[in-house]
């Protein structure tokens, strides 16, 4: 199997086997192979495995691929040639037996697991643990994973090298590294928590789908729809938060980090565009126009269900354990926009299901009641929707939104939540008082007649646009870092 021994030389070596077809390595997470190195682009480069022949492709990498030191475009690559992507040296090996390929003490990416021997033992699931600190005995290793099998001694780098064809773990069979990191494939900071037997692929618990059947709970790989084999995990020196109200003030810088800047400018036409679907409706229900009133519902539906796949993106990287933004990934318009979008529709129409009943009764029956019940039903509902929110958004299906499930949730962190609904209320009133009073101050909108008021309009709606996103983002993040300090109490994904 071609592979690419990384960092060779450095006490920081792992390898990477390469799969036959296209092999996408960045930094974004999207890529089959991921490197957490600010030299190396998002969508960095792809290796062409083809039989015996591997292609290097740069994809427009920033600071280039580099091959026996010069810079390329495309080139095909020969056994023992060095490489280097940005600033990270590696050495491809290809198929050829005259070559001696000794593994590395170091670390075996996650996607190199397809192809294992499996031989069934009794253990339910391989235990294992994570720490942040390199081990004591010689060489040293990063910190990674270790997989302690059937509590037998651990065996030596070496060895365990050796043994990457492994044992089966339960029905249905799936193969463990004995050593290697087991994180996450989106989430390359988190811990694997299942593994999927089609793919091969470690996932992070909020990287998998919840299923219902027959009363019995089933954890799928979302790509393959596959059931995933769940592993136990102890977790050493783990940096889940144990005071949610300490992590509060950390949010606020939150959408700053990583990706955080290009998100907020994304944000703002996201927001700006279904503004403009929102005035189109408005204006085609005024005038009776069919045409103003659908292509107004096209624009709010198409760009809401973007805008729930961004945040949805941003709740999965903080209950992972991750501090930044994470990075715009590629859309696919059935899975980021049109399904986000009937759930977050579905979301709605559950959570402020009594107003909406209520606002139909007072139409048709004129009731005096129900009028006045339309008040606390929606205050019900907003208070309801932040959890439920988070709920969906973990779970990925609007089945979570549940009051049987919803409920019993916001009474086990009581507290917790209702500190976030209160600052939930708190920037929702801020943005709301900010867009009357830019009404006020510019009355005539965009009929005015005067250039420096009109300028002065457009610098400030989009500073505070730009405030609103911020706020949002920041609302999201605190969401997260509630399931994400308290998931053991809300008891949504089982351990």
């Amino acid at each position: 199997m071609p592979r690419l021994v990384v960092q060779p030389g450095t006490p920081q070596v792992w390898e990477i086997q390469l799969r036959p077809g296209i092999n996408f390595l960045g930094r974004g997470a999207s890529n089959d192979f991921r490197f957490d190195d600010p030299s190396i682009s998002g969508a960095h480069c792809q290796l062409i495995v083809d039989g015996n022949a591997v292609t290097i492709r740069d994809v427009g990498s920033t600071n280039g691929t580099f091959v026996n030191r010069a810079r390329i475009q495309e080139a095909r690559l020969s056994t023992g040639q060095p490489l280097r992507l940005g600033s990270v040296d590696m050495i491809f090996y290809g198929d050829d037996p005259a070559v001696p390929k000794p593994v590395p003490p170091g670390l075996v990416a996650e996607a190199a697991i397809p192809a294992l021997k499996v031989a069934p033992v009794p253990s339910p699931a391989p235990i294992i643990t994570i720490s942040d600190t390199p081990p004591a005995p010689e060489p040293p290793k990063p910190a990674g994973l270790k997989i302690s099998g059937l509590h037998a001694p651990a065996p030596t780098p070496t060895a365990a090298a050796a043994e990457l064809q492994t044992e089966l773990i339960s029905a249905p069979p799936i193969a463990a590294v004995e050593a290697g990191p087991m994180f996450c494939r989106f989430h390359p900071k988190a811990a694997a928590r299942y593994l999927c037997n089609k793919c091969h692929r470690a996932y992070c618990e909020v990287c998998v789908t919840t299923l219902n059947v027959a009363g019995k709970t089933k954890i799928n790989c979302r790509h393959c729809a596959v059931e995933c084999v769940p592993l136990r995990v102890h977790l050493v020196g783990s940096n889940v938060p144990q005071n949610f109200f300490k992590t509060i003030p950390g949010s606020f810088a939150y959408p700053v980090r990583g990706s955080g800047i290009f998100i907020l400018l994304v944000g703002m036409v996201v927001f700006a565009g279904i503004r403009l679907g929102n005035v189109m409706m408005l204006s085609g229900l005024g005038t009776f126009s069919v045409r103003n009133v659908a292509i107004g519902a096209l624009l709010q539906a198409l760009l809401g269900g973007y805008l729930f796949t961004l945040l949805q993106s941003m709740i999965h990287s903080t209950a992972s354990g991750e501090n930044e933004v994470p990075e715009l990934a590629g859309i696919n318009f059935l899975e980021d926009i049109i399904l986000p979008f009937l759930r977050l529709l579905g979301l709605v129409l559950v959570c402020f299901a009594p107003a909406i009943a209520l606002v139909i009764v007072t139409l048709v029956t004129a009731s005096k009641g129900a009028a006045i019940a339309i008040l606390p039903a929606t205050l019900f509902g907003c208070v309801y929707f932040p959890m439920a929110f988070l709920a969906v958004a973990i779970l990925d299906t609007v089945g979570a939104v549940n009051p049987l499930a919803i409920i019993p949730s916001i009474l086990k962190v009581p507290l917790e939540y209702v500190i976030t609904v209160v600052i939930l209320a708190v920037v929702l009133i801020f943005t709301k008082v900010g867009d009357i009073l830019l009404g006020l101050a510019f009355p005539k909108g965009l009929m005015t007649e005067s250039i420096p008021q009109l300028l002065a309009m457009f610098g400030l709606k989009f500073f505070w646009s730009l405030v609103g996103v911020y706020l949002l983002i920041v609302n999201t993040r605190i969401l997260g870092m509630l399931y994400l300090s308290k998931k053991d109490k809300l008891g949504w994904i089982g351990r």
